[in-house]
């Protein structure tokens, strides 16, 4: 389950492809190919995500980070396993 907006948790981060969430890892943890997974989650774009705050534009700027292109989840979604063969190393 990723969690969705509760109380002051803005939600969890999702990205709309798997290209843009591995981008995003790679970018901000520096990290390799097979040191994370990236897995989908059962939402609606336009329904069930929003933009993030102000604050994570701002902290991505900061850290001299690449624009901010995720969304943050409005409810809990449930995780999806992705194909291993479409991923995107």
């Amino acid at each position: 389950m990723k969690k969705g907006r509760d109380g002051s948790y803005a939600g969890g981060a999702v990205w709309q492809t798997r290209e843009e969430a591995d981008a995003s890892i790679k970018a901000k943890f520096k990290a390799k190919s097979g040191d994370y997974s990236v897995f989908g989650v059962d939402a609606d774009w336009d329904e069930d995500t929003e933009e993030p705050g102000q604050a994570q534009h701002d902290a991505a700027a900061v850290l001299g980070l690449p624009p901010v292109r995720h969304r943050m989840l409005k409810r809990d979604a449930l995780l999806v396993r992705l194909d291993s063969d479409a991923r995107n190393n």
